[in-house]
């Protein structure tokens, strides 16, 4: 999903220009020493800044939040003055960026979410049947930057893949898959938020290409309670850990049906604030729930619950516990 999610809290207003400047922000301050694999909120930065929505130049890849720090497909790595290969940005639905980190050796595989109406067809085929024409380049991309360093001789000590969404299933089979697909094994992680993996797509590529799958035990997903992303996951055993985020988030929409008699205004429970990209960077610390607050023909606030009191049960929607 792109973050053009909109709101104000405590009057500042988290338009594009201020998301954009905070995620940038936050992984400029990052260790340069650190593996960013160990600093999950600066990967969700990271994976937020992949959205077009989110781009400082939507028309090419994403250009590094951090120059000096993190080098991308536009940067000439120091020593070596070899890049990064540029995104594929398939038309089958893929996109993704790399980084890599000098000081750490670490590089870093970006996955776009999902971002069109293509996107959504693909998240749906690879839950329910697999998806192999947008999984396998995720794979390819990711093989592609590996041998690109280690041709130029430069060093990797572990290549970390994320994503946020779609991009975070395809984290986990660039993960599942890496090492099977290299002459020299590298250590590799993946770290996805508000993903559940896709079992079946990973099935898929290991029935078309003839290879096994494997399993990391330091691999993740983060993924709040009431995300709806975990509507797609549908029985199958997930490979990597998937970690409850307990801060779940609210849309309250307050609304006015002109088919009510006598007006009433109606307050609705709308998970789909709790998917948002943004949202899990901006609350990442924040350990209770976080309520956003639609007026009839106003915008998004954040807002403190218990100021709104109990609210009436609306056309059938069923309200979070805290309102019943």
């Amino acid at each position: 999903m792109a973050d053009d999610i909109e709101f104000t809290e405590n009057g500042t207003a988290y338009d594009q220009k201020t998301r954009l400047s905070n995620l940038q922000a936050y992984v400029r301050q990052t260790d340069d020493n650190r593996l960013l694999s160990d600093d999950p909120r600066a990967l969700i930065a990271l994976a937020a800044l992949v959205y077009k929505s989110n781009h400082p130049k939507p028309s090419g890849p994403l250009e590094s939040p951090a120059p000096g720090k993190l080098y991308g497909p536009n940067d000439a790595l120091p020593g070596s003055g070899v890049s990064l290969p540029k995104p594929p940005n398939k038309k089958n639905g893929y996109d993704g960026v790399a980084f890599y980190r000098p000081t750490a050796r670490e590089l870093i595989l970006v996955n776009r979410g999902t971002e069109t109406q293509a996107d959504w067809i693909g998240n749906a085929r690879a839950g329910l049947a697999g998806w192999i024409e947008g999984s396998s380049p995720a794979l390819d991309y990711a093989k592609e930057c590996v041998e690109t360093l280690r041709k130029a001789g430069v060093p990797i000590s572990q290549v970390t893949c994320t994503g946020h969404s779609l991009g975070g299933a395809l984290a986990e089979i660039q993960a599942t898959f890496l090492n099977a697909v290299l002459d020299n094994p590298v250590q590799v992680r993946a770290v996805g938020f508000a993903s559940v993996g896709f079992p079946k797509a990973i099935a898929a590529i290991e029935s078309d290409r003839k290879i096994k799958a494997a399993k990391s035990e330091t691999s993740c997903h983060y993924v709040r309670r009431n995300d709806p992303i975990r509507l797609l996951y549908v029985g199958d055993k997930p490979r990597f850990e998937i970690k409850d985020i307990d801060t779940s988030i609210y849309e309250i929409i307050r609304r006015r049906p002109e088919d009510a008699p006598d007006h009433t205004e109606y307050y609705i429970d709308d998970g789909f604030f709790s998917h948002s990209s943004y949202l899990y960077f901006h609350l990442w610390d924040k350990p209770t729930p976080a309520h956003f607050l639609k007026t009839f023909g106003g915008t998004f606030r954040a807002v403190d619950p218990s100021s709104l009191g109990k609210l009436p049960h609306a056309l059938g929607v069923v309200l979070a516990s805290e309102y019943q």
